[in-house]
């Protein structure tokens, strides 16, 4: 009854609070996200499935030094094999096409008759090589703009490759990307080179600088567990990954999410620690990524094609907040008043763009830890009935929720 009452509330152009009978086996928030981890791509022959591809976005690029010859922007294209829609999939932090999540969201709009574009986080190294402008990734605003360049010479080089139609186009942000989406939104209003008609946000980052904060301090717990139980733990976790993504678990069982918890049994404070340490592990490649297309003198390990661990290393121990004190802030300080500066990462800067697109829908989580109580309660306020809330989930945890595909699969419907 109450998917019959979700598809006549869309037919009808609204959505309606998923609050009720919502049948997710996780209260803990921290374990939900961590589910995130173990998606994989649904098919067994992923090569039949999609193509790699690269275009160059920014002149130049392939010869930044160290990564000579991968300066192009590298995407996964899932082709139908008849005229259809097109959804761009936009990665989390740090997420790229490779990322489990996004294969797994892939083959979920494709084997429902969606040709996908994935793009890559603008924290995601070959992003910030190929197509960011400054180097310094975190600007909402610009990221959004060399994101959407992006996904022009993308879009453009599907369709040179491409013999079937592409029919109409929606853009799918994940986390951080649904932040994205939103900003990328707002310059399609104003400059409508791909035409978007449909944009799904899925627990997008409010405000990033309190999403970082959010994270960091999970990461931080290790300090009160002890660097040895944190790599230990960390070492269990990576582990159990691996092992999840055995061919020997099928990701269409029903019981491939189930029983998280008892799998991998942790205490409260390491599922913590886990869920923060899981979205931040990239860190270090943004950081020494970003210092090689416009160094600002803070990483001081010297580095050569031989020698670079111990500045790797350097990157990562910098962390997030790191990155944001001592090379975002004082980069961007430089064109922006600080108040202004966080205008720029804030979800109220596409506000009006928001409330002038219906075509724009929000599906969040109550308990997702990288958005405060009153950052959701902004989000409820701004979309309206253009919302589907969850009580459970955490940051991207149901994504393999049959409820959630569904609702996934009923945004996009008005496409075909």
């Amino acid at each position: 009854m109450k998917k019959i009452i979700l598809l006549l509330s869309l037919l009808a152009g609204s959505f309606a609070f998923a609050q009720q009978a919502y049948n997710y086996p996780y209260q803990n928030a921290d374990v939900a996200s961590l589910t995130a981890a173990i998606m994989k791509s649904k098919y067994k022959e992923p090569s039949d499935h999609f193509k790699s591809m690269e275009v160059e976005v920014i002149p130049g690029r392939d010869k930044t030094y160290l990564v000579e010859g991968r300066g192009d922007f590298k995407f996964y294209f899932y082709p139908q094999k008849q005229d259809a829609p097109l959804i761009f999939l936009i990665a989390d932090f740090g997420g790229n096409s490779t990322s489990g999540y996004m294969m797994y969201e892939a083959s979920l709009l494709h084997q429902n008759g969606f040709n996908v574009i994935t793009i890559s986080s603008s924290l995601f190294w070959n992003f910030i090589i190929s197509s960011s402008n400054t180097g310094i990734p975190g600007l909402t605003s610009e990221d959004a703009q060399d994101m959407y360049v992006a996904m022009q010479l993308s879009l453009q080089k599907v369709k040179e490759d491409h013999k079937h139609n592409i029919t109409k186009i929606g853009v799918m942000g994940l986390g951080l990307g649904g932040l994205h989406a939103a900003h990328i939104s707002a310059i399609e209003n104003r400059e409508g080179k791909l035409s978007i008609e449909k944009y799904l946000l899925v627990n997008p980052v409010v405000n990033l600088i309190d999403s970082i904060t959010q994270i960091e301090t999970r990461a931080a717990i290790a300090l009160d567990m002890g660097i040895n139980r944190a790599k230990h733990i960390g070492g269990r976790a990576f582990n159990f990954v691996v092992d999840m993504s055995d061919d020997k678990f099928k990701v269409d069982d029903p019981t491939y999410f189930l029983n998280l918890d008892k799998k991998f049994v942790v205490t409260e404070q390491e599922y913590k620690f886990l869920s923060g340490f899981a979205l931040r592990t990239y860190i270090g490649d943004t950081v020494f990524s970003s210092q090689l297309i416009n160094d600002m003198g803070v990483l001081k390990q010297k580095f050569d094609r031989l020698h670079r661990n111990a500045r790797n290393a350097e990157a990562f121990d910098l962390g997030f907040q790191g990155y944001l004190k001592q090379i975002f802030a004082p980069y961007f300080g430089k064109k922006y008043k600080p108040l202004e500066l966080l205008k720029h990462v804030n979800f109220n800067y596409v506000r009006q763009s928001v409330i002038d697109n219906q075509n724009i829908i929000l599906m969040h989580n109550e308990d997702d830890f990288t958005v405060s109580t009153d950052n959701m309660n902004y989000l409820k306020e701004l979309f309206g009935k253009r919302a589907i809330i969850y009580p459970l989930g955490g940051h991207l945890g149901n994504l393999w929720h049959p409820q959630n595909q569904q609702d996934v699969l009923n945004v996009f419907s008005s496409l075909k």
